[in-house]
């Protein structure tokens, strides 16, 4: 064994030395967090949480290291040499980053890696990051991120369509309140052992950093972990409901009496004194009291009035980003991904929003994968008409959407399916749809996850296509990355992801509301047709949708009577 390592593992099972170069830093106390979770009755369900918070969370990364590794920082970060050196006293000073070592100091007793810093530059403040995706597309090389099985760490957030059903169905004199927590992802500690994958380096010196950090792939889930620990605690301590998007948590309360003035069973210091027990640090700068109104995902919801909008400041904002996109105008990709980035984000509450996207996709494909990242192209006339559509829409005085409660579920016995041997299938209440998929579409990130969530915008378009509006029915698929993405609302397979927004338009567009529901393949009765066995052709669904134009290039119509016979006489035969 390479000598280093043995004195690695020396240093970590000697607890003053364990302590002395990889100290496990949190102001949560793990100890409350394990008996209130066991008050509670759920601590198996979160075990994770109170031994990542006494001893550090996992990085997911295990690459052995045969040598440090110390790349150049980013000249975002030697460009502002004194945003990194306040932001490093900064942390020393929490006890975050270790004091500064010389390389060959830290290097006589183990190999460690470092990922370039940068920094970031937001509303006019700056961030220290660290870039973990560092190599990118090197063979030789290997990122932080790129050995992260993301895949193993989970959590969730609270979706758009989530909260609008707490502001739909919330009752007269409901109110919320606004928790950001401070600092967030510097309060979770990184376990020892992966203390070494995540170093920095800058003035000469090598920093040992001791928690998570805003570019880690597994931050966001050492995180999401105690959020959803922390969610449950509060419910179980009698909070009515709280929804939570990364670090910023919505807390409703609702009256306890139907006269004025209205009454409730808790206030701001009760949620204060249960996250003050367990050590959770909420940042009052950013905190905003019970209130009928309040803002969540960069939208203010009205609880009293039943609507979501954005407000003039994002408005303006969102226009001076639209400012100069006009007919001609040479944009980058990475101007025009922005510039999607942020549409569809307004698309969540502009029920008309979706027809004025296509042509922004269709202009960001113009920009071949291996371009130069200044490469440019001439705004087209159909994106110059869309982006006046938007720029109408955000001018307007309301831009926004009003909420109305969805219908009881109505359960049709809908199934999907999709297999990369054929094709798609669709089944409702003994009816059927195929569609076959076209050679050459498993590519640039299509995969049957992908296709899988193609069976799911396919079902709806039939259901459309069959005049079911203001419905809430019941959608079941045997892929449970699908049942989770579209519980969750994102997905992060970004061909998937385009796919589920088209899905979150259609349900918008039609008063559709859908809950995704899992089922095992061999109960799933859309697996058949998905593999090109078709059942009998006077089974066909009716009226046959039309094949989404964005999908043509993969997917051929769907199978028609005619079709179905010569299918299947070709299989017989």
């Amino acid at each position: 064994m390479d000598a280093l390592n043995v004195d690695l593992d020396n240093i970590l099972s000697n607890p003053t030395t364990r302590h002395e170069f990889f100290p496990v830093v949190t102001p949560l106390r793990w100890k409350r967090w394990e008996s209130i979770l066991d008050e509670a009755g759920i601590l198996k369900e979160f075990s994770d949480v109170p031994v990542g918070i006494r001893d550090g969370f996992r990085l997911g990364y295990s690459e052995p290291l045969a040598s440090s590794y110390i790349p150049p920082n980013h000249s975002s970060a030697t460009n502002n040499p004194d945003v990194v050196r306040a932001y490093i006293v900064k942390e020393i000073a929490a006890g975050r980053y270790s004091p500064g070592f010389k390389v060959t100091e830290l290097d006589s007793h183990f190999h460690f890696r470092t990922s370039p810093l940068g920094v970031v530059e937001q509303e006019n403040k700056f961030r220290v990051v660290s870039d973990f995706s560092f190599l990118r597309n090197n063979p030789t090389m290997h990122s932080v991120n790129s050995k992260i099985d993301y895949s193993s760490f989970k959590t969730d957030y609270a979706t758009f369509s989530q909260c609008y059903l707490y502001v739909a169905n919330a009752p007269p004199g409901a109110q919320a309140a606004v928790y950001d927590v401070d600092a967030a992802y510097r309060r979770m500690p990184i376990t020892p052992e992966d203390q070494i994958y995540v170093c920095l380096h800058f003035d000469g010196l090598i920093h040992l950093d001791h928690n998570a950090c805003f570019g880690s792939k597994s931050s966001h889930a050492m995180l999401g972990r105690c959020a959803n620990a922390i969610c449950a605690i509060y419910r179980f301590r009698g909070i009515q409901d709280v929804i939570k998007w990364v670090d910023d948590f919505i807390f409703f309360r609702y009256p306890t009496n139907n006269t004025l003035p209205r009454q409730y069973s808790y206030d701001e210091h009760f949620i204060d004194t249960i996250a003050a027990d367990l050590g959770w640090p909420w940042a009052p700068k950013k905190h905003c009291l019970f209130a009928s109104t309040f803002t969540y995902i960069g939208m203010t919801w009205d609880l009293h009035n039943k609507m979501v909008f954005f407000s003039q400041k994002k408005k303006d904002r969102y226009l001076a980003k639209l400012a100069n996109w006009n007919l001609g105008l040479r944009v980058t990709r990475k101007e025009v991904e922005s510039v999607i980035g942020t549409l569809n984000h307004c698309s969540l509450v502009l029920i008309a929003a979706r027809t004025h996207l296509p042509s922004l996709y269709e202009f960001a494909r113009c920009f071949s994968s291996n371009s130069h990242a200044l490469a440019t192209r001439s705004i087209t006339p159909k994106v110059a008409d869309d982006i006046m559509w938007w720029r109408s829409q955000l001018s307007a005085e309301f831009c926004g959407m009003i909420l109305r409660p969805p219908p009881a579920p109505l359960d049709l016995h809908i199934c999907m399916d999709a297999s990369t041997s054929w094709g798609i299938g669709f089944w409702m209440e003994g009816k059927w749809i195929a569609w076959r998929t076209i050679s050459g579409w498993k590519k640039d990130g299509r995969d049957i996850g992908w296709l899988e969530m193609v069976a799911v915008e396919l079902a709806l378009t039939a259901i459309i296509a069959a005049k079911y509006r203001n419905v809430h029915l019941i959608f079941r698929s045997d892929n449970s990355g699908v049942v989770g993405a579209l519980s969750s609302g994102s997905s992060r397979n970004a061909s998937q992801n385009l796919i589920l927004r088209r899905i979150i338009h259609l349900c918008n567009d039609n008063n559709l509301w859908v809950t995704t529901s899992w089922i095992a393949s061999e109960d799933n009765p859309a697996d058949d047709p998905s593999r090109g066995i078709l059942p009998s052709s006077d089974d066909i669904f009716f009226p046959l949708p039309k094949l989404p134009a964005h999908l043509s290039k993969f997917i051929e119509p769907p199978v028609t009577p005619r079709t179905a016979r010569v299918l299947l006489l070709h299989t017989h035969t």
